[in-house]
């Protein structure tokens, strides 16, 4: 899907990537695909950003409507466990991971280029490419 990070991955991602090998990448023709993402393999896989790091782990989070943990996961990973199988010995705390990257992003904004991102500032990921 067409995806925003946090500066601080952004920018972590534009230093790490070949620009000569992205740059000719096709425009998707739905606004939900990745343009990153090419015949099923992706092009900045070892710069991806943490959602697409996490993207199918089952992962825990606290629910938006209650004070309950939820766990998501990709079926298609995990089609021999039962749900209840899943404990905090084998999934991802999305709620740390996320707070942690925060507190990154929050320092990196802090200093970077005289306020020109806020914490709360994402970037389309497709920018990286001038899209």
């Amino acid at each position: 899907m067409a995806i925003s990070v946090f500066p601080v991955e952004f920018y972590a991602i534009r230093s790490e990537m070949d620009l000569e090998s992205v740059s000719g990448l096709a425009v998707p023709k739905d606004e939900a695909q990745c343009r990153f993402l090419v015949d099923h393999s992706c092009t900045i896989y070892k710069s991806r950003p943490v959602i697409c790091r996490t993207h199918g782990l089952p992962l825990v989070y606290m629910s938006m409507e209650s004070d309950e943990y939820e766990l998501s996961l990709c079926e298609l990973n995990f089609t021999e466990y039962d749900f209840l199988d899943f404990d905090e010995e084998n999934t991802y705390p999305m709620d740390r991971i996320n707070s942690q990257l925060y507190q990154i992003n929050k320092n990196f904004v802090a200093t970077f280029e005289d306020g020109k991102y806020t914490e709360q500032d994402r970037i389309p990921l497709k920018k990286l490419i001038g899209g």
